[in-house]
C-alpha cells in the first residue's frame, strides 16, 4: 500500500487515521486549546477562512465584501481586495496550483467571482464572474486538488 504522506509512513495509515479521530473527538484536548493570536483584518463578521496548501497564509472573506490574505504568524496582510460582491462573502478558497494568487468566492448576491491577485486592475472581468445561481444566495465553493480550473458551488436555489 503506497503512503499518502510522510505522517502515514511514520505512524502507519490506519493508526494515523485513528489518531486524528481520537484527537478530533477529545474533550480534554479541546479544553486545553487557547487563543494565541487574533487577526483583526476585517470590518465585519468573518464567514470563511481557508489555509493555503503550505499553512503559511490564511484567506478570509467577510461581511465587508473584502478578500484578505494574511500571514497568521506575523499578522501581516499580504493581499487585500474588494471582492466585487455586493453582499456578504460566505465562502472563499485558494485555487490549487496558482501559488495562492487566484481565489474563487461566493456570496449572498448569488455571484461567484474568480479573483486573480496578479491582475489588480482587472480583478473582475466578465470572464471571472459566474451568475449560474441567479439571485439565489450561494453558500459554498469547493476546489479539487491539482485542478486549478475547476470548482463547485452550492446555492439555496430550488
Amino acid at each position: 500500500m503506497p503512503y499518502l504522506s510522510l505522517s502515514d509512513r511514520e505512524y502507519g495509515l490506519i493508526s494515523h487515521r485513528r489518531l486524528l479521530i481520537k484527537l478530533k473527538n477529545s474533550s480534554s484536548i479541546t479544553r486545553r486549546l487557547q487563543i494565541c493570536r487574533t487577526l483583526n483584518v476585517h470590518r465585519g463578521c468573518v464567514n470563511t477562512i481557508c489555509w493555503n496548501q503550505y499553512g503559511s497564509a490564511i484567506l478570509s472573506g467577510s461581511d465587508d465584501q473584502h478578500l484578505i490574505v494574511t500571514d497568521p504568524y506575523t499578522s501581516k496582510i499580504l493581499t487585500s481586495v474588494h471582492s466585487g460582491h455586493r453582499e456578504n462573502i460566505f465562502s472563499a478558497k485558494f485555487l490549487p496550483e496558482t501559488n495562492d494568487h487566484q481565489v474563487v468566492s461566493c456570496s449572498g448576491d448569488g455571484v461567484i467571482f474568480h479573483t486573480n491577485f496578479d491582475r489588480p486592475t482587472n480583478l473582475h472581468s466578465n470572464d471571472g464572474c459566474f451568475t449560474c445561481h441567479g439571485a439565489a444566495t450561494t453558500y459554498e465553493v469547493r476546489v479539487i486538488p491539482h485542478t486549478p480550473s475547476l470548482f463547485f458551488s452550492c446555492s439555496g436555489k430550488n
